[in-house]
């Protein structure tokens, strides 16, 4: 509660905060493999624990930010799992074009080992029962891109979890433009740890609140904050709840295992420095080696050939419509530098040494 200064005192007392409400149980992950029937159901949400490092991290967090300690923290707390539910499956299931973007970061305490994935990963499974982790987990915006264009319909949920490498403003630019132009198609995202310092991306941004002791194990219990942001506002609107399917289960555990195998490889990728914003390289060979590419090409009077720069710019835009300004200069630049080159060659092996005197 508020003292005089109208500061926030939590004391270790309020180390677990219970809370009251008779809240309806979430089927969770359960209900999307209900093909089976033999995820058994949840028990009742379990309290949170808090650590001291995390009580202080709470305590700073309502101070700064009222909303947070209005709608998260106070006795007038809203749960606003429910809601945020039936809002996502109207979004993704209505008859008028729409798409949602949900991103699950860290706040309170520790960033990592919080189940933002494993969260994230159910809640896609329980909103779209054709989600599967072959043909929707991505792990930077190109892999994602490729998904879409090689499993998308309409309707489906999306994966792109922690982009560890890929951290440039060029590829924040580019997954906003995937993500825009998938919206007609009612395609929707979620992102796991992905920044968004440099462009916005979410509708509602799910931060970690806390957790249920591992006493308790393998029940877990997770809470977090749900955050909008309005012309550079946070504000908090509420809470959400999750009972955490546990690894025990069979058939999560396949799924957990097939996720971290290709995280494995994209982390070993990751390690290995052969991840990259966006293989320019490779691109634009692709470009040069286009059968439309001969389009781009005028000849003069002498008969050599140069580039039409302003029809290879159509032509890049055409095949990469979700790459940025900055990226389609690049390619632009290197389409011509492989032009340049091939020509160098072609004179190198018609230029006869025994004119030379």
């Amino acid at each position: 509660m508020k003292n005089k200064n109208n500061k926030v005192d939590l004391t270790i007392k309020q180390k677990k905060l219970e809370d009251k409400e008779d809240d309806i149980k979430l089927d969770s992950v359960n209900n999307l493999f209900n093909q089976n029937n033999i995820i058994e159901q949840q028990d009742d949400y379990l309290p949170i624990n808090y650590t001291r490092t995390e009580l202080l991290d709470t305590t700073d967090l309502c101070n700064f930010n009222p909303s947070f300690y209005d709608n998260v923290m106070s006795g007038n707390k809203i749960n606003m799992t429910h809601l945020i539910l039936d809002e996502l499956n109207y979004i993704m299931n209505g008859a008028i074009p729409r798409n949602f973007v949900l991103n699950f970061r860290g706040l309170i305490g520790r960033k990592t080992g919080v189940f933002k994935s494993s969260f994230a990963l159910q809640l896609a499974f329980m909103l779209d029962p054709t989600f599967n982790i072959k043909e929707r987990v991505g792990f930077t915006a190109n892999e994602l891109n490729e998904l879409i264009k090689k499993y998308s319909t309409r309707k489906q949920i999306f994966f792109l979890d922690e982009q560890t490498h890929d951290l440039k403003q060029s590829a924040s630019l580019r997954l906003a433009n995937i993500i825009e132009a998938c919206r007609e198609r009612q395609l929707c995202f979620i992102l796991v740890g992905v920044d968004e310092m440099r462009v916005k991306l979410s509708d509602y941004c799910f931060e970690r609140l806390g957790e249920s002791d591992d006493k308790s194990l393998p029940d877990k219990t997770i809470f977090y904050a749900i955050k909008k942001i309005f012309d550079n506002r946070t504000i908090y609107r509420g809470y959400f709840k999750w009972n955490v399917t546990p690894l025990i289960n069979e058939n999560w555990k396949q799924v957990w295992n097939e996720y971290m195998i290709k995280k494995t490889d994209y982390e070993q990728n990751a390690t290995n420095q052969s991840l990259t914003g966006l293989p320019i390289e490779s691109i634009a060979l692709n470009v040069y080696n286009n059968k439309n590419f001969k389009i781009c090409l005028k000849e003069n009077k002498q008969g050599k050939l140069s580039i039409e720069t302003g029809i290879l710019k159509n032509l890049i835009y055409k095949q990469f419509p979700d790459v940025t300004n900055e990226e389609r200069s690049m390619l632009l630049n290197e389409v011509k530098l492989l032009f340049r080159t091939q020509q160098d060659n072609k004179f190198d092996n018609n230029f006869d040494e025994s004119n030379i005197n």
